[in-house]
């Protein structure tokens, strides 16, 4: 479990809006129901996990069938991000 400081996580969570984020996914009400809510997820999901989500999510959800309930049909896009950016996401998630 990674724990951000206050900086590391507004910073994350300003990039999950900028990366658009919300239109497939909720937190706390806000957002779309057609992703997976991510509400809790830190701690339903490791911050490896989370982190290896964001870097790929086609290569991570075929080699994680089972934590993704069996199917191996990704719906996100890869976005491209910096590892830096990768773990503030991940640290906002948390």
């Amino acid at each position: 479990h990674q724990v951000g400081s206050a900086a590391e996580i507004e910073r994350g969570k300003v990039l999950y809006k900028a990366n658009e984020c919300a239109a497939c996914h909720k937190i706390a009400g806000q957002g779309c129901e057609e992703g997976v809510s991510l509400d809790q997820i830190g701690k339903k999901r490791s911050f490896k996990f989370i982190c290896q989500h964001l870097k790929d999510p086609d290569d991570h959800v075929s080699k994680n069938k089972e934590a993704f309930g069996g199917d191996p049909v990704n719906l996100m896009p890869a976005l491209n991000l910096s590892e830096n950016e990768i773990k503030l996401i991940a640290k906002y998630l948390q």
